[in-house]
């Protein structure tokens, strides 16, 4: 499976552009470019909004699955949201993503595993404040899952 640093590269490359022309995109040092695509640093939610708007693929970034256009439009109300969220709250998101996507799997390959991602998420939600609606479809599917057990 290939990095975040390394799906960063292929989608500079795949826009045509440096390191240099990227990181300006961006608004960061060539350093600091070069930094996401070795996996030594990682990018905040500004740098990849200001370089969506450029026609980067963000959610094959986090998920190594290219979406049609039409799931931009979500990806954009993602980062928009991200980038209103504190440190803890965005650091927490992520590992929210990163478990929806291992429960996707999961569910794929066996129903029962995908326990732990609800149990997961809702400890998350614990931490982090949703809006109502959101609680109320992560205690639903919660309850739906507890309920074919």
């Amino acid at each position: 499976m290939t990095t975040f640093g390394t799906r960063l590269n292929e989608e500079r490359l795949r826009l045509g552009l440096t390191q240099s022309a990227m990181s300006d995109l961006g608004a960061v040092t060539q350093n600091t470019q070069r930094a996401y695509e070795q996996d030594k640093q990682a990018p905040g939610a500004a740098y990849l909004q200001r370089l969506m708007a450029h026609g980067l693929d963000v959610v094959y970034l986090f998920h190594a699955v290219r979406f049609s256009v039409l799931a931009a439009k979500e990806s954009e109300e993602m980062l928009v949201a991200m980038s209103q969220l504190s440190d803890p709250q965005r650091a927490a998101a992520f590992a929210l993503m990163s478990l929806f996507g291992k429960a996707s799997v999961m569910e794929q390959k066996q129903a029962g595993d995908a326990q732990h991602f609800w149990r997961a998420a809702r400890f998350f939600a614990l931490f982090v404040e949703l809006p109502d609606k959101e609680q109320i479809i992560l205690e639903r599917a919660a309850a739906n899952l507890a309920s074919t057990r």
